[in-house]
């Protein structure tokens, strides 16, 4: 009889951003913020202000989160999904954390 691999499954996360909830894949979620940082890092000019670093990924955040379903994100609300995300990713030890907000 072949060996099983048992996997458990911690690969989704639900989300509420305010009436709206929806379930999205963790890791998957972490690499486009990750990716998302390379692009601002990548197209802002090396001495733009933290802030404009900020507001630009922030926008990349809640066009990934309209992206996978929600209506409407506030920047606020896209900064507090990716810290949520990458601090979910650095408990489960399992995958690169990403870094915080580019600044």
């Amino acid at each position: 009889m072949p060996e099983t691999i048992e996997i458990e499954e911690a690969g989704f996360i639900s989300v509420r951003i305010g009436e709206q909830e929806i379930e999205v894949d963790l890791y998957s979620a972490n690499n486009h913020l990750i990716c998302a940082s390379s692009e601002v890092t990548d197209e802002l000019p090396p001495d733009a202000s933290s802030a404009h670093r900020a507001l630009a990924f922030q926008k990349k955040v809640a066009g990934y989160l309209q992206s996978v379903g929600f209506e409407r994100v506030s920047l606020r609300a896209a900064d507090a999904f990716a810290d949520a995300i990458f601090s979910r990713v650095q408990s489960l030890g399992k995958a690169e954390p990403g870094a915080p907000t580019p600044g």
